[in-house]
């Protein structure tokens, strides 16, 4: 699995937040022209810190016992907001839990798109996912 780029991550978040920042402003100011100019400056921005936090990157952590490793690793991920969603043989995904955002009648449900992956192989495991969440766990493992 080829984990999401810079790029990917920064079009479908500056979209986004472009597209909620200027429908706010325009709830807020009433003028149009403001909010798009809004909205693509905050799409921009928050499109950059995303991408910038949340790319996909992939990495390879070594271990001894797979079910040690594996009991941390949910444990860890557990502390994280994640929860195991599937498995499949020696490959496990992982999802961000967490409340629903809800205004009104609008409702909103985490964003599945920054899951993780784990594969195992014989004495190593390559996890694939956002690269804050991999960079703690990682640091996790070092210690």
């Amino acid at each position: 699995m080829e984990p999401r780029g810079f790029l990917n991550t920064f079009i479908a978040s500056a979209a986004i937040a472009g597209i909620a920042g200027a429908l706010l402003m325009q709830l807020l100011l009433h003028d149009t022209f403001e909010s798009i100019g809004f909205g693509v400056l905050f799409g921009i921005a928050m499109g950059y810190y995303v991408a910038k936090t949340r790319q996909a990157i992939t990495l390879t952590i070594p271990f001894q016992d797979k079910q040690q490793f594996l009991a941390k690793t949910n444990i860890r991920l557990a502390e994280l907001g994640y929860h195991p969603e599937q498995q499949v043989g020696d490959h496990y995904t992982y999802v961000q839990e967490g409340g629903k955002f809800s205004a009104g009648p609008l409702s909103m449900s985490p964003i599945k798109q920054f899951k993780i992956s784990l594969q195992f192989q014989t004495s190593e495991a390559t996890f694939t996912g956002p690269k804050d969440t991999l960079a703690s766990l990682k640091e996790y493992f070092k210690a």
